[in-house]
């Protein structure tokens, strides 16, 4: 039997699948147009990008309503203590694809927190919100 993990042609179709099925489980999900539209509500957001601090993109972008917090998945307990949770409206935890972000996103929420979300599709669904990078903004 062949792999179909392993099989280019079916990778994104692959995906596609995963995608889907994390959405219909209760994950704390939060899709790009909902993230977009808490920006343009004005909420004020902590952004959690749980790779690895080098990966980390996102830290000297300036928004007045985000606030960019570079805490590496596996550093989570020990650093999320410094991020002033309750301050925010919404914690969005985001990594490339979302999956890192998913577990991040659901132990923040197991400690109370249940404004606690991960970007859906991660940093490749939020590129693909055009408003949002065309303006630099995140």
């Amino acid at each position: 039997m062949k792999n179909i993990i392993c099989n280019s042609e079916k990778s994104s179709d692959l995906k596609s699948l995963l995608d889907d099925k994390l959405k219909n489980l209760n994950w704390p999900y939060i899709s790009p147009e909902d993230y977009e539209k808490a920006i343009n509500e004005n909420e004020k957001i902590a952004l959690i990008d749980v790779r690895k601090s080098l990966d980390c993109c996102f830290v000297g972008i300036n928004h007045p309503k985000v606030d960019v917090y570079s805490i590496p998945l596996n550093n989570l307990l020990s650093e999320i203590c410094e991020v002033p949770l309750d301050d925010y409206d919404k914690i969005i935890c985001i990594c490339v694809g979302g999956p890192k972000s998913a577990v991040a996103a659901s132990v923040i929420q197991f400690f109370g927190y249940q404004n606690c979300y991960f970007l859906g599709g991660g940093l490749n669904g939020l590129v693909k919100i055009s408003n949002l990078t065309d303006h630099g903004d995140i």
